[in-house]
């Protein structure tokens, strides 16, 4: 089966077993960041822990660590007791499904070690916490200013006031991701100049 037909089929199946979008739902929470752990895919998708496990499972048996990889490996989260939630990252198929549904440049992920995957799991939450508040959230996007300068904040938000925050990463190379609290973009030489990219879509089970 060529990897052209396969990728239909398996889209046309899941257009059939889901017809509320969420198989294409929970692709799309792993746009920005490549990565998401079962937590966060309940958060987005307002499915229940029991239906996260079901689609999960679908998944893998439509194609086996094509659409989800699931990490191999335990990711501390700082600040969360007990078992830490599995993590899944984008895989090959799934990343061709996003292309064929609106979004050409997505890639499968690949990360591979604990710190960058836990980075971009902490990036991850900051932009659903925006989201949840209604706040207009730019992860991961280039941002040009003054004479070719550029920077690529964790996460660029659009406070209630008109404010830009950028949020990133502090603490030593090799220590475990902490979101950093926002800075006001006016931090950065020259602001007035930044280049907005359009907003990332939203997540969230179709009503």
């Amino acid at each position: 089966m060529s990897k052209t037909t396969e990728q239909k089929n398996t889209q046309r199946i899941l257009e059939n077993d889901y017809e509320d979008g969420r198989w294409l739902v929970t692709l799309q929470l792993l746009l920005s960041t490549g990565v998401a752990d079962v937590r966060q895919i309940r958060r987005a998708t307002g499915l229940s822990r029991d239906q996260v496990n079901r689609l999960l499972a679908r998944f893998e048996k439509l194609a086996p660590g094509g659409l989800l990889v699931k990490v191999p490996f335990n990711v501390p989260r700082p600040g969360v007791r007990g078992r830490s939630p599995v993590v899944y990252r984008l895989g090959k198929l799934g990343a061709a499904l996003l292309r064929a549904n609106g979004h050409p440049d997505t890639r499968p992920c690949g990360l591979e070690d604990r710190t960058p995957i836990a980075h971009a799991q902490a990036t991850l939450d900051v932009r659903l916490a925006a989201l949840d508040a209604g706040l207009a959230v730019e992860t991961e996007r280039v941002l040009h200013y003054g004479n070719g300068q550029s920077l690529r904040p964790d996460n660029l938000v659009t406070l209630p006031s008109g404010d830009l925050a950028l949020f990133g990463r502090r603490g030593k190379r090799g220590a475990a991701a902490v979101p950093d609290v926002g800075h006001p973009a006016d931090d950065v030489p020259e602001t007035a100049g930044l280049e907005r990219a359009s907003r990332p879509p939203t997540v969230g089970i179709p009503r």
